[in-house]
């Protein structure tokens, strides 16, 4: 059976952010994210993407079970947590206009070698045009190659967003979360993290099945 895509936006996310959460939980807690948050605070994080008519959540079910999602936002969505990262692009001559943050990306692990990350993706990048934004930003951590937590032939995201014809900015943003250790102890600590941009007026998305 092939996977159903499914689109929610504004309040009709509310349903799902529960499932959002759990999945965030569970996947950000391993390399390269090593986050350690709760779920009281992911709650009212997610509420964001529920709060402004244009938060967007993409579901990709394989029969009744979810296997992947994809969430997002504008990036200037006043109130929001991404107003500290829009003050320091805008600081750093970056054009924030008519650009929509491409949030979480997460796959479940039994459906991670099959076609449910670029289903997700392509939906994405076709609402985000449909709703008349022109880029799309994203945010991915950055870690050592010798970094003590890394998996043997762990793939960063340095090597899918290039295939979306995303450009890297020449800057990083950060973010302080509670972050685990290689010796097994929680520390609260500031994360560096990446920024991609794709304009989508050119041409994209490549990714194959």
């Amino acid at each position: 059976m092939t996977f159903c895509i499914k689109v929610f936006k504004g309040a009709d996310i509310l349903p799902y952010l529960q499932t959002l959460a759990d999945m965030r939980l569970k996947a950000f807690c391993d390399f390269p994210y090593l986050y350690v948050g709760n779920m009281e605070e992911e709650l009212v994080n997610l509420k964001e993407y529920a709060a402004t008519p244009q938060g967007l959540l993409v579901l990709a079910f394989k029969e009744d079970c979810i296997a992947g999602v994809y969430s997002g936002m504008p990036l200037t969505t006043p109130g929001s947590f991404l107003e500290y990262w829009t003050k320091k692009l805008i600081r750093q001559g970056i054009e924030v206009k008519d650009t929509f943050y491409a949030g979480d990306l997460i796959i479940e692990p039994a459906f991670q070698k099959q076609k449910c990350c670029s289903l997700l993706i392509k939906q994405l990048i076709h609402e985000v045009e449909a709703m008349g934004f022109s880029k799309i930003i994203g945010i991915t951590a950055i870690r050592s190659l010798k970094h003590p937590l890394r998996p043997p032939h762990f793939r960063d995201s340095d090597s899918l967003w290039p295939k979306l014809g995303a450009k890297k900015l020449p800057m990083s943003l950060s973010a302080i979360w509670d972050t685990r250790q290689a010796d097994g102890s929680i520390k609260k600590e500031k994360n560096l993290l990446a920024c991609w941009i794709i304009h989508l007026n050119l041409p994209s998305l490549s990714l194959k099945p």
